[in-house]
């Protein structure tokens, strides 16, 4: 029955061959001739008796005609999808006051990594991008970022952007962990701000890419396990930001925005009631957190930002300013409802002593990568040669979670240091940092930290 089978096929596919015009393989001709002879069909003219010979394209003319429409058609298109990744090793140095340890938690040295993610990334056509970047640093789970599709064109709306979202608010949420200046963002955005939520966003830029704007309904992530399942918890936020005065080669520059985000009371998981808990932490990461209101219940709560950047050559100032105000806040059962007022800013400057600039992402509206003039390159007959970009930072931040009957505590920090860029996707970061936690008492600490960074 097999041997059947076999010869039927290979009658058909002698037949397929000759109905083609080639000559059957099996009768002499070597493989070579078979791919590359031009094989003939004969057809009956109109006009004569006589057929008459109608060439027909090889097998290798066959696939390079093939190839030609997949580089023309953009239907055939390929899609490629661009990988990439970063690892960051953080070593850091921490001591504080005995009685700080007692009222806040240990004050520990360690070494840990602060990120180790995969991103693949890519376009349909022009028509959809799509981006899936999950963190892999905190071994218990694995931890959504920008994971989510885009439209790119939603006529005059915009582009239209739905999944795991950073949330368009304040400058320094909007610029990447990539391209920060310090360690970690400001304590101000521990204390009030989420980085990325679920959720639904159009966004875009006009006047010739000096502005951009961004509006998006969110729902409340605070794992960043990219799942929100519970009544309430809606959020909603938007951002205007731009660059009215500029240089064209954005050496120069001044940097505005404003933003706003409403945010129902999250559910406690602990009582099940609706409110709100702030607290932050030193700018080091894997610290305790120094001040903290506690759970308090409350309706919702509206934040407000303020965001300003200057950029001359190779100097760069930096401010923003976060105003929550809580409605019909509850701190005690005992006693009516009323709203509560929290703030927090930051000022920061940074100096490249090698002559860079910080440059800006019209798309993003924030900064970019950092491109060192002469970064460090291999010689092959003296080892490495030495150069990269070398940038002096220093930061002041304050959280007052302070109002009423909530007293969570004030929280300074001072940072110092420099970044040395070896090249545009490696750099060393060093930070000195010193925090003064202000409650009921007074307690310093002190910082030391090193930062390892590639990106590939």
């Amino acid at each position: 029955m097999n041997c059947l089978r076999f010869k039927s096929l290979l009658s058909l596919c002698t037949l397929w061959c000759c109905a083609y015009g080639w000559t059957n393989p099996l009768q002499g001709q070597t493989t070579d001739r078979y791919i590359h002879s031009t094989p003939v069909v004969y057809t009956q003219p109109a006009t004569s008796d006589e057929p008459t010979e109608v060439p027909r394209p090889s097998l290798l003319q066959r696939i390079e005609q093939l190839e030609k429409r997949v580089q023309t058609d953009p239907k055939e298109t390929p899609r490629p999808v661009k990988l990439n990744g970063r690892v960051e090793q953080e070593w850091i140095w921490m001591t504080g006051t005995e009685q700080l340890e007692n009222e806040v938690g240990v004050l520990e040295d360690g070494v840990f990594f602060r990120r180790a993610r995969i991103q693949a990334s890519g376009s349909l056509q022009d028509i959809i991008d799509y981006s899936a970047e999950f963190e892999f640093a905190p071994v218990e789970n694995i931890v959504f970022q920008d994971v989510w599709v885009q439209l790119n064109s939603l006529g005059n709306l915009g582009k239209f952007r739905a999944g795991h979202l950073k949330v368009p608010f304040g400058l320094d949420n909007e610029n990447s962990a990539k391209h920060l200046t310090f360690f970690e963002r400001s304590a101000v955005h521990d204390a009030f701000q989420q980085e990325y939520d679920p959720g639904i966003m159009i966004w875009d830029t006009f006047a010739n890419g000096d502005f951009r704007y961004a509006v998006s309904y969110l729902r409340f992530d605070p794992r960043e396990s990219g799942t929100s399942l519970s009544n309430g918890e809606h959020s909603f936020a938007a951002r205007l930001s731009g660059t009215p005065l500029h240089s064209s080669d954005d050496r120069k520059l001044l940097h505005l925005g404003g933003a706003v985000r409403v945010n129902n009371a999250p559910q406690d998981l602990t009582s099940s009631l609706d409110g709100f808990r702030f607290r932050a932490r030193p700018e080091f990461r894997n610290t305790p957190r120094f001040i903290d209101t506690q759970f308090f219940e409350a309706d919702h709560a509206v934040f407000l930002g303020a965001e300003a950047a200057l950029v001359s050559g190779p100097f760069s100032l930096q401010y923003e300013y976060v105003s929550t105000v809580v409605k019909d806040a509850v701190p005690n059962a005992n006693l009516p409802a009323a709203d509560l007022s929290f703030s927090g800013y930051y000022a920061q400057a940074s100096y490249f002593v090698t002559g860079e600039h910080r440059p800006y992402s019209r798309s993003n509206g924030a900064f970019g990568r950092i491109q060192p003039n002469n970064p460090v390159n291999a010689n092959s007959t003296m080892g490495l040669q030495w150069g990269g970009a070398v940038e002096l930072k220093s930061r002041y931040s304050k959280v007052d979670l302070n109002d009423g009957d909530i007293q969570g505590g004030t929280l300074e920090n001072v940072s110092v240091g420099f970044n040395w860029y070896l090249l545009s996707h490696a750099k060393v970061m060093c930070d000195y940092l010193w925090s003064r936690r202000i409650t009921t008492s007074t307690n310093d600490s002190h910082g030391f930290g090193m930062r390892f960074y590639v990106e590939f």
